[in-house]
Formats: structure tokens, C-alpha cells, sequence
């Protein structure tokens, strides 16, 4: 027996590659983390990172998650935006984790620039599909 995909993502995901950086925010301790998005929507993103750990510290398999904020260096200006890890995975193929966010509580503010980043994409991409079809 097949089992068939099922997509749940509300909204689409466009490709990019932007340079961020995600605090962690526990109690007792606080730091960041490089990492690249990979893709990017009106509600979450795919990030890429070298490690999952910070000072000895697990940062989505503990007792008291941390709070997580991403500081993108998008093309409309550096963008803060609070999330929650759905999921990681190690991936051989890029030598990196894999880590699936949904942004959560988003002032209007960055609420308005991720809108103007989606059209940009979806502009971008539609640029890129005409040239490809001449």
C-alpha cells in the first residue's frame, strides 16, 4: 500500500538564501546561532543550521523550550520575527539540520514587510518563469 503526501503548509514557500541569525532565550541563558533560510512563506520558513545545540544545551528537545527569534538580513532590511521549531531533521545531503519554523505573535509591522517580501518572490518568480518560457 502507497502512501500519498499530503501537503499541509498554508501558504507556498519561495526559494531564497538570506543569512540570519536565531536567539535563544532560555531563563538562565541566552545566545544566537548563524544560520541561512532556505524558504521562506507568510507564516514560516525553512532554516539551515550547523548545530542544534548551544553552550551544552539542546535547543528543541528540553523541558523548558526555549524562545526563539530569527533576525533575517532580507532584501527589504533586517527583519525580527518570534517562532516555534515544528520539526529538525539531519540532512547528509547538505551536512546540516534542517529546521521548520512557524512564525508566531507578529506585530503588524513585520506582518507588512513579510507581505511585501512575498510579493517580491512571487514578482521574482514569475520574472524568472517568462524569461525561461521565451
Amino acid at each position: 500500500m502507497a502512501f500519498k503526501w499530503i501537503e499541509r503548509r498554508r501558504h507556498r514557500r519561495y526559494n531564497v538564501s538570506w543569512n540570519a541569525q536565531l536567539g535563544v532565550i532560555f531563563p538562565d541563558f541566552q545566545g544566537e546561532i548563524k544560520i541561512k533560510v532556505a524558504n521562506f512563506s507568510n507564516s514560516g520558513a525553512l532554516l539551515l543550521s550547523e548545530q542544534i545545540y548551544l553552550e551544552n544545551r539542546h535547543l528543541f528537545i528540553t523541558d523548558q523550550s526555549p524562545e526563539l527569534i530569527i533576525k533575517i538580513d532580507s532584501p527589504r532590511g533586517p527583519l525580527t520575527l518570534k517562532s516555534n521549531i515544528h520539526w529538525y531533521r539531519w540532512s547528509v545531503e547538505k551536512n546540516l539540520f534542517e529546521v521548520g519554523v512557524e512564525f508566531i505573535k507578529m506585530v503588524k509591522e513585520d506582518e507588512a514587510t513579510v507581505n511585501q517580501l512575498i510579493a517580491d518572490l512571487k514578482k521574482n518568480r514569475a520574472i524568472t518563469q517568462d524569461r525561461n518560457n521565451a
